[in-house]
């Protein structure tokens, strides 16, 4: 339902992160050895494209939970986090 424009950012190198991406993404992150990573939090998920359970189900064939993380609703406000 995007506009064509819109369809072609998202599917540009500077567009939206997939949940494939963004799982092998966090599995680099936390391999490397000085990482100081203590928590994730997993936002703006597409509200027509994507829901938590299918972003939790494909981040976890690629990242192994090591730190732990957070799929957040589109509407939620996380109390400590800094945009």
């Amino acid at each position: 339902p995007y506009p064509p424009i819109l369809q072609k950012r998202i599917l540009s190198d500077q567009g939206h992160l997939s949940n494939e991406e963004s799982g092998q993404f966090l599995n680099r992150l936390v391999t490397t050895k000085d990482h100081q990573l203590k928590q994730i939090y997993l936002c703006h998920l597409s509200e027509n494209n994507n829901t938590p359970q299918k972003a939790e189900e494909e981040i976890s064939r690629y990242f192994d939970g090591s730190v732990p993380f957070r799929i957040c609703s589109r509407s939620e406000m996380v109390e400590g986090v800094v945009p």
